[in-house]
C-alpha cells in the first residue's frame, strides 16, 4: 500500500514537473501589518501597528493556478498609554511583538492586459513568536528616569537601570507564562500585478489556535491587515 501511494505520488510530482508552462518565481514583500486581539470575543481597542517582510517562492503550473511557500518576519508595537504603579507612580507603557512565519499559498492568476493581473491566494501559515514585551518607562516626577521590561514568554524582567537584587526580588514573584509561541492563521489575500517585476496587494488572517496556554484558561486570537508591494524576480 505504502509503495502504491509513494508511486502515485511520484507520478503525481512528474506530471507537474513535465507542464510546459510550469514557471518558478521568487518575490520580496515589504508591507505594513495592524495586528488586533480578541481577548475571550471582546477585540481590543488600540491595534499594534508594525511592519512585515516576507521572500516568497512560486510556483505556476499553467497560466492560471500556482502554489507557493514563503518565510517572513514582522515587528509590532502599540503605545498603551500612562500606566499606574500603586503609590501612584505614573509609567509610559507600550508592547511590542516579533514573529517569524512560514505561509503556504495557492494562488490563481487571472490576466487583464499584458503583464497587468488580478491574483488571489490563500492558505495556513505556521508562526512563532520570537518575542513579546511590555516596557514600562518612568519619567513623571523622577530626576533620573528609569525603565524595566518584562519578557511576556520568559517570564523575566530586565533593565539597566534597577539594581540587580531588585531584578531579582521582582522576577522571584513572577508567575510562569500565559502565552503560546506557536500558532496557525489562516490568509487570504488579493494583489494587482502591475508589471512583470511589480505587484500591490493586501490579505487579512485569523488565527486558528489559541494563544494562551490550557492552564491560562480563557481565549485569545490574533487577527491581521496588511498591505504593501511584492518585487518579483
Amino acid at each position: 500500500m505504502k509503495r502504491t501511494l509513494l508511486t502515485a505520488a511520484i507520478a503525481v510530482f512528474m506530471t507537474l514537473v513535465s507542464i510546459s508552462e510550469a514557471r518558478a518565481q521568487f518575490g520580496i514583500y515589504v508591507g505594513y501589518q495592524a495586528a488586533r486581539y480578541t481577548d475571550n470575543g471582546k477585540i481590543d481597542d488600540k491595534p499594534f501597528n508594525g511592519v512585515r517582510l516576507e521572500l516568497d517562492y512560486t510556483w505556476m503550473f499553467g497560466k492560471y493556478f500556482g502554489t507557493g511557500i514563503g518565510a517572513g518576519y514582522s515587528f509590532d508595537t502599540r503605545d498603551n498609554g500612562s500606566y499606574a504603579f500603586p503609590g501612584e507612580v505614573l509609567a509610559n507603557f507600550s508592547t511590542q511583538e516579533q514573529y517569524v512565519y512560514i505561509p503556504l499559498k495557492l494562488k490563481i492568476n487571472l490576466p487583464i492586459n499584458g503583464d497587468v493581473a488580478l491574483e488571489l491566494s490563500g492558505g495556513p501559515s505556521l508562526s512563532y513568536a520570537l518575542a513579546g514585551s511590555d516596557t514600562f518607562d518612568f519619567t513623571h516626577g523622577l530626576d533620573n528616569p528609569l525603565s524595566f521590561t518584562y519578557d511576556m514568554y520568559a517570564d523575566r524582567i530586565e533593565s539597566d537601570d534597577l539594581p540587580s537584587y531588585v531584578i531579582d526580588v521582582l522576577n522571584s514573584s513572577l508567575e510562569k507564562s500565559r502565552y503560546e509561541r506557536f500558532g496557525i492563521d489562516m490568509t487570504a489575500g488579493a494583489g494587482l500585478r502591475i508589471s512583470k517585476n511589480v505587484r500591490i496587494e493586501g490579505a487579512m488572517s485569523w488565527y486558528m489556535t489559541n494563544q494562551l496556554k490550557k492552564s491560562a484558561g480563557g481565549k485569545l486570537s490574533r487577527r491581521l491587515w496588511t498591505a504593501g508591494v511584492s518585487f518579483l524576480f
